[in-house]
């Protein structure tokens, strides 16, 4: 199938009060106003050229799309935004485009995860490692995700019935 996968994002951990507007409009312009536009270019370039099979559009939103996590107010806000436009395209390009997404917890080795994790401990004066363990004992997994499961997952929407459209897959361990 031809597929674009969304997965620029980018995230910040201010604090309500503490925003700085270049910084939230940097959170917009990537995470959400980049998911926008990748979906624009692809729809126009496959309308505009003929291809031969299936064509997919997956987005990557987050479980913060979803939960509420302290520090991630303007990145979920972001992150909702995407879940929101994946739903919408999903119906407005039915049923020749299939538009799905997957909304992951807290990955293992990531530079972001890693990133919230060290903001979390400078702001609740935690250590690094009291932070990490008080995240995996709120996920019924006991752990954090991996990128391999993060592959899966998209791995799956690329062959996923086209009457999933619409779909979203959460991959947080239970949380």
């Amino acid at each position: 199938p031809n597929v674009l996968i969304n997965n620029a994002g980018i995230v910040n951990t201010d604090t309500w009060g503490h925003f700085d507007i270049d910084s939230v409009r940097n959170l917009l312009d990537t995470n959400l106003l980049g998911t926008i536009l990748g979906i624009n270019a692809i729809v126009k370039h496959w309308t505009e050229h003929t291809y031969t099979g299936e064509k997919r559009i997956i987005n990557v939103s987050s479980l913060a799309a979803i939960e509420p996590f302290r520090t991630l107010g303007a990145y979920s806000a972001t992150k909702a935004g995407v879940s929101m436009v994946t739903k919408q395209a999903s119906r407005e390009l039915a049923p020749n485009i299939f538009v799905g997404e997957i909304c992951p917890g807290r990955i293992d080795n990531t530079e972001m995860g890693n990133f919230v994790d060290t903001q979390k401990s400078n702001l609740t004066g935690q250590t690094y490692d009291d932070v990490v363990k008080a995240q995996m004992d709120r996920i019924p997994m006991l752990r954090y995700g991996t990128l391999s499961e993060i592959y899966s997952a998209v791995q799956f929407l690329i062959q996923a019935p086209m009457f999933a459209t619409g779909c979203s897959i959460r991959i947080s361990g239970g949380q």
